[in-house]
């Protein structure tokens, strides 16, 4: 019974392994379209005045970016020790600091709040 109770277990925690992984490339996935568009569109913008569509679309790039930071705090603080396996798994000696990932949420919250940027 301890092994079959064992080998669920391990099974239980290689599909949540697996999940946080999917969630967590997915999550990097998005934070690096948001910042390749507004790479994008500072080097198209670069040297000159942005009208005011233009000033709209840097804005909805920049509340873009900051919702895909906000979602990686988010998942991180959610999951603390699937992303210390995933770290170790990648060969990073890495120890979760909860007040750290509290505080980044806090403050790309504050970010998005005071930017006029909606959840």
């Amino acid at each position: 019974m301890l092994a079959v109770g064992l080998g669920i277990s391990m099974n239980c925690f290689a599909d949540s392994d697996q999940d946080f992984e999917s969630k967590y490339f997915e999550v990097m996935d998005d934070a690096n379209l948001a910042q390749i568009k507004k790479y994008q569109f500072s080097e198209k913008h670069k040297n000159s005045t942005l009208s005011e569509a233009d000033k709209v679309e840097e804005k909805m790039l920049d509340c873009l970016a900051l919702k895909t930071e906000l979602s990686f705090y988010q998942l991180v603080n959610n999951n603390p020790d699937a992303y210390v396996q995933y770290m170790k798994k990648q060969g990073l000696d890495f120890s979760y600091n909860a007040e750290k990932f509290k505080n980044g949420i806090y403050e790309v919250d504050q970010k998005l709040k005071s930017s006029g940027c909606t959840n």
